[in-house]
């Protein structure tokens, strides 16, 4: 018990340190859970980059290339279909999280290394997220409605609209928290941010931005399809939501550059 006791204050200690000399974790605590926020930092010292992860973007796909890129010809026993091996603690990714001493977001900084991610459509994405998250995946929903206010699963998209918009970046799961919250927007200087409207493309440059290029990019490979594809958005939208989810996540439409109208 004491063993335990000491552990938890160390790192306790260790994580007001980093608030106390990183600006960025002190902002980014005031729109996320710190759990999240290390959870959502991904870096390679062999290829000094960051990769913030942003959910409902093709992070699992992104990050299978990138262990794969990490891991190289070296042996190792990581799945790569596995997705506790790609998003959890094993992955080589995750390996240095940004708590002192290890070198924090605002060192990362200033150490010069690359930072990308990915955005999309605010409106493609929450249907996506309802889709996947929470009318279709019963073994993900025990960790999803903790952070829903009812702490229940909506009956339709609608209630899933209604319960989510009033609350605050800092009450929101990742997977429907506004995407400037995600990447820390405006206080990260990112060297790329590919859209998932343009994957394939911007795979590719993605791995341009942190100094990959031809036949050293990972294959790619689409995990984890959305059950959103090919859906009509008239058929989740009517006006009211609509709107409704515009002027909650008009942030994410405004600083990405996506219209105000509903995507065909």
């Amino acid at each position: 018990m004491a063993f335990t006791r000491y552990l938890k204050y160390v790192r306790r200690f260790r994580i007001d340190l980093t608030k106390a000399i990183c600006p960025i974790t002190r902002k980014a605590l005031k729109q996320m859970r710190f759990e999240q926020l290390k959870n959502s930092v991904n870096r390679s010292e062999r290829y000094r980059y960051v990769y913030i992860n942003n959910p409902k973007t093709g992070c699992s796909t992104l990050k299978t290339a990138l262990v794969e890129l990490e891991l190289g010809d070296a042996k190792h026993s990581i799945d790569l279909s596995d997705p506790r091996s790609i998003h959890g603690e094993p992955s080589p990714l995750r390996q240095h999280p940004p708590i002192w001493p290890s070198p924090t977001l605002s060192r990362l900084v200033q150490q010069g290394y690359t930072f990308v991610s990915f955005t999309r459509n605010p409106y493609t994405r929450l249907v996506s997220c309802y889709l996947d998250k929470i009318a279709n995946n019963v073994l993900d929903w025990p960790l999803i409605f903790h952070d829903l206010p009812s702490q229940r699963q909506p009956e339709s998209f609608a209630e899933f609209v209604h319960q989510i918009v009033p609350q605050a970046d800092l009450e929101m799961n990742p997977h429907w928290r506004p995407q400037v919250a995600n990447l820390l927007f405006g206080q990260i200087p990112y060297t790329f941010i590919g859209r998932f409207e343009a994957y394939a493309e911007d795979f590719v440059r993605a791995f341009a931005a942190i100094g990959v290029i031809g036949e050293a990019v990972p294959k790619l490979r689409h995990l984890n399809k959305s059950h959103s594809q090919g859906v009509d958005l008239s058929e989740f939208y009517d006006e009211e939501l609509h709107t409704l989810v515009y002027q909650r996540y008009r942030a994410d439409f405004e600083a990405f550059g996506y219209a105000y109208a509903l995507p065909e």
